[in-house]
């Protein structure tokens, strides 16, 4: 199309009004493109999409089996406890910081910076989350405190460091142990299972008291559903109801395709090829959508149409001005240019190419192409293979013109089947892997398992290490100590590890007001190993202290000050 094509203000109204309506959709799950796939009010019903030669769709249907929806939410008891939990985690979610009952951290100036406790409690929280390195994310969590201050605090922590370090006595006295630091903690599958039937009562109530409060608004239409589709769009052997929707106050949906929402989740949003995010493991009914969703939809969608609108009569009529003054008898009209220049200014897209292009591999979606399958005379079924991900990609990458498994006769669709195959595969490259490291074990020398393990790792470490270690007795004598060393706070860290969780479980039981099904048994301490100051690595600098090494030049060092007011200009 030429892209200085004259348009009429209706028509650019409603081409933008339209091509808008996929950009509208990129903030939410729902996604309707004309661009990389077929246009939406394009999508044919199942019924309605004819076949190659009228037996591959069948023959996919035939193999198609019933399945369980083995994720299927059970009813439990609602336990108040839980939804107290959950606030809490929501609330340190939403705030970015764990809200503990540990003690805040004193106040404190450095320089003519004044640290409260609360931004030092946002600082290492933001600290341990992000690292060392990024500042502007450590200066964006606390919100008070500039990237400058924030690095002159993190300074003053490596001086610290790096003092403690030099004084032996001290160092030894305030260093961090492998146990010191907090782990995730681990609990049993009984208690996960616990949880999630807690978990499973509490939405079962919210979404009971959601369904009300709709159910009270729209009526028998709160949610909408295949059939209620076809009555307010027709399809399927199904008459139009002109005045279905306005009857129950649904007048929004006539600008939306409805029945594409519900096979848009049905086919590619909803249809993955694992069980989590496929609905047909979740529920024995199809996706619906609610009308409050849909609702706002229609706002979200009147809203963005209104401002691209705006921006582009804008556009146009500063154009035409500007023309105006060197041909006074230019047209008015606005041009494909100025809704393209009112889209850029507005940060959206001018297509959705990507989107579709990797939604199969995004969403891990299984594709067929049965128009190849078509051409064969006779095919196994059990042999058939879905497409890989490139070669999607390549088809989806041509142009809309061309024909291709993503035309309106519907050659490319989606399975939400679980592949078996590889499912078997996985098990016995398990299997194998298993016998082939009990064999090694077998065949390893006759010593004790600690040693042998210690020796190994000695001679990896002098083998391959970067740092050239001397080939000496007493050097791989004091490297096989480290490495005992290191193994005995592992082993204890362990063992602390284990009772934490064990501590942690308990109180979820308590938390659920019930009691575990085999009585916990907790760790048996281990003693512990002798102290030691410094592991291996920082003995043996092997590039952790890379920033000490690193020696920061300036713009103007590098490139001179010509480059640098020329690249400023």
């Amino acid at each position: 199309m030429d892209p200085n094509a004259d348009f009429s203000l209706d028509e650019v109204e409603a081409r933008s009004y339209e091509s808008h309506e996929d950009q509208l959709f990129q903030t939410t799950e729902v996604e309707f493109a004309e661009i990389g796939a077929p246009r939406s009010e394009e999508l044919p019903d199942d019924d309605e999409a004819p076949d190659q030669d009228g037996r591959s769709s069948q023959k996919r249907r035939a193999s198609a089996v019933a399945v369980e929806p083995v994720l299927k939410r059970h009813k439990g008891l609602f336990n108040n406890n839980y939804l107290d939990l959950l606030n809490e985690d929501i609330a340190e979610a939403a705030n970015q910081i764990a809200l503990g009952a540990e003690e805040d951290l004193p106040p404190s100036q450095l320089g003519l910076t004044f640290w409260t406790p609360f931004e030092k409690k946002l600082f290492f929280e933001a600290l341990s989350k992000l690292g060392q390195d990024d500042i502007c994310g450590i200066a964006g969590r606390i919100r008070t405190k500039s990237e400058i201050e924030v690095r002159q605090y993190l300074a003053l922590l490596q001086d610290a460091v790096e003092s403690r370090e030099q004084d032996g006595n001290q160092g030894l006295e305030y260093s961090m142990e492998m146990e010191n630091h907090p782990a995730a903690v681990e609990i049993s599958l009984p208690c996960c299972h616990a949880l999630e039937e807690a978990a499973d009562a509490l939405s079962f109530r919210q979404e009971r008291h959601e369904e009300i409060v709709e159910q009270r608004r729209w009526g028998e239409c709160w949610n909408i559903t295949t059939e209620l589709a076809r009555r307010m769009e027709g399809g399927r052997g199904a008459t139009k109801e002109p005045k279905f929707a306005s009857q129950h106050g649904l007048g929004f949906t006539e600008v939306l395709r409805v029945k594409n929402f519900l096979q848009l989740s049905e086919r590619i949003f909803m249809n993955a090829s694992y069980a989590e995010n496929n609905w047909q493991f979740v529920s024995e009914e199809p996706p619906t959508i609610r009308a409050t969703a849909l609702q706002d939809f229609h706002s979200l969608l009147v809203s963005v149409t209104k401002k691209v609108v705006l921006t582009t009569l804008f556009l146009a009529e500063s154009r035409i001005r500007a023309k105006r003054k060197v041909a006074p008898s230019a047209r008015g009209l606005v041009r494909r240019k100025d809704v393209e220049a009112a889209i850029a200014s507005l940060g959206m897209e001018h297509s959705r190419n990507d989107f579709w292009t990797n939604c199969a591999r995004r969403l891990r979606l299984e594709v067929w192409d049965d128009e190849s399958e078509s051409q064969v005379e006779s095919t196994d079924v059990d042999e058939e293979q879905p497409l890989s991900y490139d070669e999607v990609e390549k088809v989806l990458r041509q142009k809309p013109n061309m024909t291709g498994p993503a035309d309106t006769n519907g050659n490319l669709f989606t399975s939400g089947s679980i592949p078996r195959d590889a499912e078997s595969s996985e098990s016995e490259e398990d299997n194998d892997e298993s016998a082939s490291e009990q064999s090694d074990s077998e065949s390893s020398v006759i010593m004790d398992e600690a040693e042998h393990e210690v020796n190994e790792e000695a001679k990896e470490v002098l083998k391959y290490s970067a740092y050239d270690f001397p080939e000496t007795h007493r050097t791989r004598e004091a490297l096989r100590h480290r490495i005992r060393n290191e193994r005995e706070q592992e082993a204890y860290a362990d063992a602390e590890d284990a009772r934490i969780s064990c501590e942690a479980e308990l109180e979820m039981w308590r938390l659920l007001q019930r009691q575990p099904p085999e009585p916990l048994v907790k760790p048996a301490p281990i003693e512990r190993g002798r102290r030691g100051m410094k592991d291996v690595e920082d003995i043996y600098d092997v590039g952790r202290q890379w920033r000490q090494r690193l020696q920061f030049h300036s713009e103007w060092e590098m490139y001179g000050t010509s480059a640098v007011s020329a690249k400023k200009s």
